[in-house]
């Protein structure tokens, strides 16, 4: 059977899968962000205990995202993974994340920010939702468990690639697939 390609309302309405999606982000995304200081500045990190930097022109500055995607004032069990963290309520407003009062507009920087906002966000995003979306119409699938456990745990990541992008498991993610029936 031939499987017809999702339109992008389709792909918006993929709220379960962008919500999981979103959350494997925050958990596996591990870019760093840099930018070249192009006037002198103060930068005034409140959340540090109202400390205060001055920061010379043609310094650069660089953002771990990271620390914010686990910081268990902002996200409730920022270890576990809860696919349905960035799911809207009820009512079908959106979740909203705060750090010392204030709301986080983009709580999740996996795609960068700024005018250096990586510009395919939206396309590997769709991609991945439509490779899911597929994936699940034909199959079911398990996480299997390591020859030395007997139940599946979480995948070790490997750190050495911090601030690259995705951090990738440190073993294969044994992966039992069986095809729906039609």
């Amino acid at each position: 059977e031939e499987t017809k390609p999702f339109t992008l309302d389709e792909l918006d309405q993929m709220i379960s899968i962008q919500s999981a999606l979103t959350e494997t982000l925050r958990m596996r995304s591990e870019s760093l962000i840099a930018r070249d200081v192009v006037e002198d500045c103060v930068l005034d990190l409140k959340m540090l205990g109202a400390k205060q930097y001055s920061v010379q022109k043609g310094s650069r500055v660089v953002i771990y995202p990271s620390m914010l995607h686990y910081d268990d004032s902002v996200f409730r069990e920022p270890g576990s993974f809860h696919w349905d963290r960035f799911l809207p309520d009820g009512s079908g407003r959106k979740p909203t994340f705060e750090k010392d009062g204030r709301i986080i507009a983009a709580p999740v920087k996996a795609f960068g920010g700024g005018v250096s906002m990586c510009p395919g966000r939206k396309f590997a995003s769709n991609e991945i939702k439509s490779f899911v979306a597929i994936l699940f119409q034909h199959f079911e699938l398990s996480i299997q468990p390591s020859s030395s456990e007997s139940v599946p745990q979480p995948p070790k990541v490997d750190h050495s690639r911090l601030g690259l992008g995705i951090v990738l498991p440190v073993d294969d993610v044994l992966v039992e697939f069986k095809q729906r029936s039609c």
